[in-house]
Order: C-alpha cells, then structure tokens, then sequence
C-alpha cells in the first residue's frame, strides 16, 4: 500500500483573463468587481456531509470531493483574513487550523466548528506549522494572490491548482504579476472540463538562478 507523501498546494479560481479577484476589493466584497462571478462552487463546499455528486456535473464533483480531502490545515494572508473575518461569523466554514501571514501577529483565535487562526510572521515558519496541524495531510495555500506568488517564489509549492471560470473581469488583482520571467518551473499533470469550470492542475518547481 503506497504511502501518502504530503504535499503543499495552491487553490484559487481565476478568469479567462488571468485575474482572481476584480477590482475595488473591500469588506463588503472581498472578491472586487465582478469577483463573484469567479465562484463556480456553492456553500456546501465547506459541508463536510456534503453529496457533491447530486449537486454537481462528475468532473466538478469529483474536484471538490478530492480538495475537501486532502486538505489537514490552510495557510492565508492577512488581507484575505481581514476581509473575511467578519462575514464568516463565530463558526468560519473552513473547519480546520489556518495560519494567518501577518507583520502583526497576534495572539491565537479560536472559533467554532474547529477553526482556529494562529498569526504568523514568517513564511517559513507558517509552512512548518501548518504542516504539523494538518498531520500528515496536505496544507492549502488559501490565498490571496500575494501570499501565493510568494510560497511559489521561493519554491515552496508543489501543486497548483486552477479553477478557470468562462469569465473575463478586465481588471483587478492578477495571479501571476511581479514573478521573476525564468523563476518557476510549472508541469501540467491534468486538465478536466467540468460544466462550471475547466480545472487545472500544475506541478511546480523553483528554477535554479
């Protein structure tokens, strides 16, 4: 029986034109203008009992039965906290250990249903202590964009994964921006149409240089 090698993964939807989030982002829409038209899941994809073959075409279902399992603990940054933190509520749907980059960390909180934000300064460090609370599964680079071109920067993903939705935003937070043309290696292991969205998977790997 092949044992499971815990790896580090990106997960994020994104347009046709390569943005992840529209313009004007603030508390009351944390995914900017347009933004919301990037969500191609509903809210029961944070339901742990949740049946996503009746909900869903095969292929969709099958990527969020994957992604709800693999996860054991989220790293984000603290944009991505700040914004979100007052609309999750008392009981954040994430249900699991997160850990918060942040230049002002603060002491650890504790929510309801298992999730708990503890806030970290270095990326390294957080990465270390997210792998020990997802104990032995993988850990999810929840975004934003910022905190995701830096773990794929210094060569400390090993997946991304891509949800492309048929929209183009025209403008807002790209992806991809300020990464050095030549620093990432990117391997594409698979590409599944599913009716909501086509989903990409991709290997990933510093260069050396």
């Amino acid at each position: 029986m092949a044992t499971h090698t815990a790896k580090v993964f990106a997960d994020i939807d994104i347009s046709l034109d390569g943005f992840v989030a529209g313009e004007h982002i603030s508390k009351s829409d944390p995914l900017g203008k347009g933004g919301e038209h990037l969500i191609w899941y509903g809210d029961d994809v944070n339901d742990d009992n949740a049946d996503f073959a009746s909900a869903y075409d095969s292929v969709d279902a099958e990527v969020l039965e994957e992604s709800s399992a693999r996860e054991g603990a989220v790293i984000m940054g603290r944009n991505t906290f700040d914004i979100s933190i007052e609309e999750w509520g008392e009981t954040p749907p994430i249900h699991k250990p997160c850990f918060v980059l942040t230049h002002r960390p603060t002491q650890t909180i504790s929510k309801d249903g298992g999730t708990t934000f503890t806030f970290v300064s270095d990326l390294r460090a957080a990465l270390e202590q997210a792998q020990e609370a997802a104990a032995g599964r993988d850990v999810g680079v929840m975004g934003g964009a910022e905190t995701i071109r830096q773990y794929l920067a210094e060569g400390l993903l090993d997946e991304l994964h891509l949800h492309v939705a048929p929209v183009l935003l025209g403008g807002g937070t790209r992806l991809f921006d300020n990464i050095t043309p030549g620093s990432v290696h990117l391997e594409k292991l698979r590409v599944r149409d599913g009716a909501k969205a086509t989903h990409l998977l991709y290997q990933c790997s510093k260069q050396p240089g």
